[in-house]
């Protein structure tokens, strides 16, 4: 992983990522440029030129098709799929796990603070509390409710429906409910295991990171 001049002229450095680094950490194989370079993570209907995104649906082929991403994971089956913009895709069996663990290559660890990242998905009628803080790669399906202070860690994700009491922490990578319907983050189809969303979790419990909820 190599460093290039923070966006906008301020000191410091931001990290920086090629598509050979990512093929390297993340166990898959380049096709095209692997010194096509990003430090940020988007939607494919948003991603820049500078920034990573993935597919791991044929239903999302529209979406990668007129993508602006430089460099977009893909699954296997979905490798040869026709798109003129990125510069390089990387081959890599989950493309979602393998996106994850690229968070903490692309962004520090900031302190938590209130607020929303560019690079979350919210769906529709969303109602967010007081003072909720919504991390990195998270995916809000249609309806969720998030109580005061909430704080969603690094790619949580939550199905349709699910309602989240006030002062909950869910740590990096929770999934309660199950994969946001098309339209609820339809440009980061991730997918999830657990039943029908219509999950509450309890206003004073921590989940533990990693985990699934029903």
């Amino acid at each position: 992983m190599s460093s290039a001049p923070e966006p906008g002229g301020r000191g410091g450095t931001t990290p920086r990522l090629t598509a050979g680094d990512i093929a390297q950490l993340v166990g898959g194989r380049v096709l095209g440029d692997a010194a096509a370079a990003v430090h940020a993570i988007g939607p494919l209907d948003r991603a820049g030129p500078s920034e990573l995104s993935f597919l791991a649906s044929a239903k999302y082929s529209a979406l990668f098709a007129a993508t602006r991403a430089g460099v977009v994971l893909v699954t296997p089956d979905l490798a040869d799929v026709e798109a003129a913009g990125p510069r390089a895709r990387v081959v890599v069996e989950k493309p979602h796990e393998a996106l994850l663990a690229l968070l903490p290559r692309l962004y520090a660890a900031p302190a938590r603070q209130p607020g929303i990242h560019p690079s979350a998905v919210l769906g529709r009628d969303v109602r967010l509390g007081e003072g909720v803080t919504v991390g990195p790669g998270v995916v809000l399906g249609d309806g969720v409710v998030l109580g005061d202070g909430v704080v969603l860690g690094d790619g949580v994700v939550l199905g349709d429906g699910v309602m989240i009491g006030d002062g909950v922490v869910l740590g990096d990578g929770v999934v309660i409910g199950d994969a946001p319907a098309e339209g609820g983050g339809d440009n980061l189809p991730l997918m999830s295991d657990g039943d029908p969303g219509d999950a509450m979790a309890d206003s004073d419990s921590e989940a533990t990171s990693g985990s699934t909820a029903p």
